[in-house]
């Protein structure tokens, strides 16, 4: 990857990149880049039932989803940037070697930050879906269920990347991350469709 970012690129760009044969983009990028626009999805709807009719909670949770849109998008090109550190430091290290296990833990410390903000913007579709007009609750069941889907596929770029990380106290916290957050997206997406 170049220096640009990823939300400059045509989306057709970025569909030939993560279909092609180099490292960057991969899931984590594409799970960031999803989780964005499924709370993109749940801003439209809290926007579209603001403007018919506001209230203060359409209009704290529209600029709770608007505030957190910039964080979710930050994570793609974090991930490939990390992502691609490691590939370049792969054929030169050991495994044990602190270059390496410094790209390991970016990418995996990484990967784990951005399915927290992938949760907690899950989190906020639950809470906005009785707020929204009866005919956006689809749109924010979708980008709700987007946003699970973007947890999942990051929960699982963390289990992939754990074994690499050598540190086994850091191993321990992010163990115990990954499981709460397993259980929270549970419990999110059995609330938004139950």
């Amino acid at each position: 990857m170049s220096g640009d970012t990823v939300w400059a690129w045509p989306l057709a760009r970025f569909r030939d990149a993560l279909a092609g044969l180099e490292p960057v983009p991969s899931c984590g990028a594409t799970a960031a880049v999803c989780g964005d626009l499924g709370l993109a999805l749940v801003a439209m709807a809290l926007g579209k039932s603001h403007e018919r009719q506001g209230t203060p909670q359409t209009r704290a949770l529209l600029d709770d989803a608007q505030r957190r849109l910039p964080q979710l998008a930050a994570h793609a090109d974090q991930d490939m940037r990390a992502f691609g550190r490691f590939i370049q430091a792969l054929p030169h290290t050991s495994a044990q070697c602190p270059d390496r296990q410094q790209a390991v833990r970016r990418m995996t410390e990484g990967a784990c930050q951005a399915a927290e903000d992938a949760q907690q913007a899950l989190e906020l579709a639950v809470a906005a879906l009785p707020h929204v007009a009866a005919g956006l609750q689809c749109d924010v069941r979708a980008g709700g269920l987007i946003l699970h889907a973007s947890v999942q596929a990051l929960l699982l770029n963390v289990a992939e990347d754990l074994p690499l990380l050598k540190d086994a106290a850091l191993c321990e916290v992010i163990r115990a991350q990954h499981g709460a957050l397993s259980q929270r997206a549970a419990v999110a997406v059995g609330a938004l469709c139950p």
